[in-house]
């Protein structure tokens, strides 16, 4: 597909948000299961697009534990990711 989807901190501020965001971003359905298993099935449909995280350094503060898996189900999904500090 090759999209270029933007999540920006700003509207990040826990789990519960960042699956907002990102259903909300990458229009996700509605039945999507707001955990990393719904994630990287729901992920499969953007292989070879590209996420970027603006803001990174907020993000990576407000999701702590919980960045690497899911850094890992972008990866395991075929996503890029880029990062983005300072917004």
């Amino acid at each position: 597909m090759d999209n270029v989807y933007t999540l920006k901190s700003s509207h990040i501020q826990d789990m519960e948000t960042f699956y907002n965001e990102i259903a909300t971003v990458l229009l996700l359905p509605d039945h999507f299961g707001r955990n990393l298993d719904a994630l990287y099935d729901c992920l499969s449909d953007h292989e070879g697009d590209t996420i970027i995280l603006a803001g990174f350094d907020a993000i990576e503060e407000k999701l702590g534990q919980h960045l690497p898996d899911i850094m890992e189900v972008f990866s395991g999904a075929g996503i890029e990711v880029v990062l983005e500090y300072g917004f």
